[in-house]
């Protein structure tokens, strides 16, 4: 989570609004996730506010239009989807939707919507557990044993 410098921790997120690149993506999901985490809920402590790409958001900030952004996951995890769902509208994001709103420049697929029914089988969740147990590790971001990791 990225913020105004006015905000030093989480309880001074309450009454903020928070932005995000669309609602149901990626970006809502764990930015809300996150929110929860410190106690914090949608809609009732802070407000959601679809922005689009990054850039956007970070503009949006330093205009005190929002006060924190959710920041965009560095890992994809993609399902192995079976054959017979791959062609369904609703598994292909929303760039591929009758009446999506376009995108300045190149379009980009979204992120993909197909959650298996078995927890078993779902690879983005799984590769979440490993990462919070500790089994795998973000290149991008290795844990360190002298930093305290936050609940």
């Amino acid at each position: 989570m990225v913020t105004v410098p006015e905000i030093r921790n989480e309880k001074e997120l309450r009454g903020k609004t928070v932005g995000i690149s669309s609602f149901g993506g990626v970006s809502y999901h764990l930015t809300k996730l996150v929110l929860e985490s410190f106690g914090i809920f949608v809609p009732k402590d802070v407000t959601l506010r679809p922005m689009g790409q990054d850039a956007l958001r970070l503009v949006a900030m330093s205009g005190k239009s929002i006060q924190a952004q959710g920041v965009t996951p560095d890992i994809e995890v993609l399902q192995d989807v079976p054959d017979e769902l791959k062609t369904r509208a609703e598994l292909q994001g929303e760039a591929s939707m009758r009446g999506h709103l376009a995108a300045d420049g190149a379009e980009q697929t979204g992120s993909q919507a197909y959650v298996p029914p078995s927890e078993k089988d779902d690879k983005a969740l799984n590769a979440a557990f490993n990462l919070l147990r500790g089994v795998t590790v973000n290149a991008h971001a290795p844990a360190s044993a002298k930093r305290p990791v936050p609940n």
